[in-house]
């Protein structure tokens, strides 16, 4: 369920192709998403070399135990447009103009993460800090 706008937000608004919000949000979730995990510090671990078996299923437990999101859509009720909530205290995340500024520049840097990445349901992404 979408939670309502209120002041004192930071995110993203979104606008996108009337009718297509359902995709803009996988997408740009995706894009976010993509680009916070190469900043995000995990920490090292343990001195024993774990085999593949092991490192997979340390990875899957992880990702079903993790409860924390890094965005949350919230409700704009308007059409062709949605908001997307920073939700953790992530200190990369805290400024979104600067996180913006680094989702583009690995969006353009050749050879990375993002090169062949396209938005094709989503027009603008606008950083809110208020």
């Amino acid at each position: 369920m979408a939670r309502s706008l209120s002041s004192h937000l930071k995110g993203y608004l979104i606008s996108c192709d009337q009718g297509k919000m359902g995709q803009s949000v996988k997408e740009v979730l995706d894009l976010l998403n993509r680009v916070a995990d190469t900043l995000e510090v995990h920490p090292a671990s343990s001195s024993k070399e774990l085999t593949l078996e092991e490192e997979l299923k340390s990875e899957l437990s992880t990702i079903k135990t993790q409860k924390n999101r890094r965005f949350y859509k919230m409700s704009t009720d308007a059409q062709g447009s949605f908001f997307l909530k920073i939700a953790t205290d992530a200190p990369y995340l805290q400024d979104p103009a600067s996180f913006l500024s680094t989702v583009f520049n690995h969006f353009l840097k050749d050879g990375g993460i993002l090169n062949s990445y396209t938005t094709r349901f989503t027009a603008k992404i606008v950083p809110i800090d208020c």
